[in-house]
């Protein structure tokens, strides 16, 4: 058996400059705070309840964060999706900004990318945000462990306290470790995901 993952675009998802200063425009809070975005549509699978519990968890702890939050369906007009900050009193740690087109400058701007499903596949914006350099925490659903590989930290999906321990084990890196370890994520997304590197093992495997 074969296996040949996803790919990347990586002209398209890359490391912008300035990009924390251009996200701290976008949700009007202050640039020194640690951003820990997460990617994903309104759906049951993507276990936002847990994504909230590691956030109450860290505020609980009086670290002062704000998560920013992309996607369809994610924006104050979704009752459920304010019902459940509201529920744990995060209202002022996050920003929803719905569906964008400006993903790669989120990602690139962001400290760290949270996932926090509890079931996947193949998720592809695990693979886009190493490849904006930001350092990745998943929970060990479908492939997101396999994405990461070294890179990032993979902890046990629906474990709210393990994912705050994940997320904030980033975010007490210095600024240099942080750096370094998004650039080990976008030097594994080129070695392993280029979509230009898929595409040629596609042409291998049908002798094109």
């Amino acid at each position: 058996m074969l296996v040949i993952p996803n790919g990347f675009e990586l002209k398209r998802f890359n490391k912008e400059k300035g990009a924390k200063l251009k996200v701290s425009n976008i949700i009007k809070k202050e640039e020194s705070l640690p951003y820990i975005v997460h990617v994903g549509r309104w759906n049951i699978l993507k276990d936002y309840e847990n994504f909230f519990k590691a956030l109450k968890d860290i505020k609980d702890q009086a670290i002062d964060f704000q998560a920013i939050l992309a996607g369809t369906n994610i924006n104050q007009e979704n009752p459920e999706l304010m019902s459940l900050i509201n529920k744990y009193n995060l209202i002022n740690n996050i920003s929803l900004l719905g569906r964008r087109d400006d993903i790669p400058a989120i990602m690139s701007g962001s400290d760290v990318f949270v996932s926090s499903s509890n079931s996947e596949g193949f998720p592809n914006v695990v693979g886009e945000a190493m490849a904006c350099e930001t350092p990745c925490v998943v929970t060990d659903v479908g492939d997101s462990a396999y994405i990461v590989g070294e890179t990032g930290v993979v902890v046990p999906s629906k474990n709210a306290h393990a994912l705050a321990k994940g997320i904030l084990k980033i975010l007490r890196l210095t600024d240099e470790e942080r750096k370094e370890l998004g650039l080990k994520a976008r030097r594994r997304v080129e070695d392993n995901f280029d979509i230009h590197t898929v595409t040629t093992q596609f042409e291998k495997l049908y002798h094109i």
